[in-house]
């Protein structure tokens, strides 16, 4: 298993975690920057009065995210309730060098379930500039300048309930 390997499946469990508290901060920084624009997009098509800058800055508030992907949230807590209680990864699917997939596994309180798969879609992106400087300051920077972030608008569409 390679350092990939157990980043994404530790950035899988991590989302799969978050999503069961419902914690709307952890999830939006778990996105990748295409699912991001979507929803400030959305947002700002839903309020036109507001300027994009204003919803990108209210976009860092806890608040305004649980409110306004609360229900996303509670949704798809719905619809991948059998991975939650205790979620575990499988292999990481390579789709390219920048996409992959972790692999989900229901677990019954038995055994594990045959057949009861999911998948995690995940896209590699750039550290953002503020965590590399983080990096930098706590000596941890190195290589890692790369991570694995949720490829939002795939895993949206693996979730047919969510609209």
């Amino acid at each position: 298993m390679t350092g990939y390997d157990e980043t994404a499946g530790a950035e899988a469990l991590k989302f799969l975690e978050a999503i069961r508290e419902e914690d709307a901060a952890v999830i939006w920084e778990m996105l990748d920057m295409q699912g991001k624009g979507y929803f400030l997009g959305l947002w700002s098509y839903v309020l036109p009065n507001i300027s994009l800058t204003t919803i990108m800055s209210l976009a860092g508030e806890s608040g305004f995210i649980n409110d306004t992907m609360g229900s996303i949230i509670r949704e798809l807590k719905n619809n991948i309730s059998g991975f939650l209680d205790s979620p575990r990864t499988g292999a990481i699917l390579f789709d390219d060098d920048l996409h992959a997939r972790v692999a989900l596994r229901e677990i019954s309180t038995d055994d594990v379930k045959e057949g009861v798969f999911d998948y995690i879609p995940l896209v590699m992106e750039l550290v953002s500039v503020n965590k590399a400087a983080e990096g930098v300051q706590t000596g941890i920077a190195g290589s890692n300048l790369t991570c694995w972030k949720i490829d939002t608008l795939k895993f949206l569409r693996f979730q047919s309930g969510v609209q």
